[in-house]
């Protein structure tokens, strides 16, 4: 038998949460072009996924399936040994690793001393822990995003993850995909002169995961003030999403802790 409690309000479905697997059941989510199986043994725990080509126009749904029979030819398979397992499973997502880089829709000019409000998406990762939430076994993007390089130049920068999504100055057109998660970032210009806004870098790895329920998966928001000529900013964090999402409960935690006023490198800016 397979038991599953929602990390949500009770009666919501969602693709993580705690879950109770018998010996020899197994459990199969398929999150857009994701596979994933987990089958525990009395000894071990079978893990097989399979990552498909994505195109992100596509419908986005997610399925969970009970005690599927699935030829491994494809796909990964890998085996996590115990002495003895035990029921308890949990799934959750995680944001990105490190920074990802995402585009405005258009280039966008900041005019000096004005701010603007964008809406991003950024790729989710799944993560099983077993027997307790301490012991992760696996975490793997849903959708394994490109790397990119993000700097000055070559010798300035950071290794980053492209976004395959654009900066939205409207929420209406960001749709809500199971695999992403939201965030508001606001960008204020505190120059003397207009800024040319072409794309930015979002510190995922210092961002909490909320459950806002029908509104999907948010961040809290970020704000990046800019304020000399050049492509640093000075970076802070809300303490929850924007509204009508400031209620929403947080699920998981960032990966890294943030500081007050950190100074990133998040811009690729013109100054004119």
């Amino acid at each position: 038998m397979i038991e599953k409690t929602a990390l949500s309000e009770p009666g919501r479905e969602t693709w993580w949460g705690d879950y109770r697997l018998a010996l020899d059941d197994s459990l199969l989510w398929r999150i857009a072009s994701f596979s994933f199986q987990v089958q525990r043994r009395e000894k071990e725990w079978l893990l097989w996924h399979l990552q498909e080509d994505f195109v992100e126009t596509e419908a986005d749904t997610w399925t969970l399936e009970t005690n599927i029979c699935l030829s491994r030819e494809d796909g990964d398979i890998k085996r996590y040994i115990f002495s003895q397992t035990e029921e308890a499973l949990f799934i959750a997502p995680r944001l990105a690793d490190r920074p990802v880089v995402a585009k405005a829709t258009t280039p966008l000019f900041v005019q000096a001393g004005q701010q603007v409000e964008m809406y991003v998406s950024t790729p989710l990762w799944f993560s099983v822990s077993v027997h307790s939430r301490d012991t992760e076994i696996l975490e793997i993007p849903i959708i394994r995003p490109s790397d990119t390089w993000f700097g000055p130049s070559t010798m300035q920068g950071e290794l980053c993850y492209a976004s395959t999504t654009h900066g939205r100055l409207s929420l209406s057109d960001l749709p809500l995909r199971p695999h992403r998660a939201i965030t508001q970032i606001k960008v204020k210009n505190q120059t003397d002169k207009p800024l040319l806004l072409t794309q930015l870098s979002l510190p995922t790895q210092f961002l909490s995961l909320f459950d806002t329920g029908e509104g999907g998966l948010w961040t809290e928001s970020v704000t990046l003030l800019n304020d000399d000529d050049s492509d640093l900013a000075k970076v802070s964090f809300a303490d929850s999403p924007p509204l009508p999402h400031m209620s929403a409960r947080q699920i998981v935690k960032a990966r890294q802790k943030k500081e007050n006023n950190m100074l990133l490198h998040t811009f690729s800016v013109l100054f004119g």
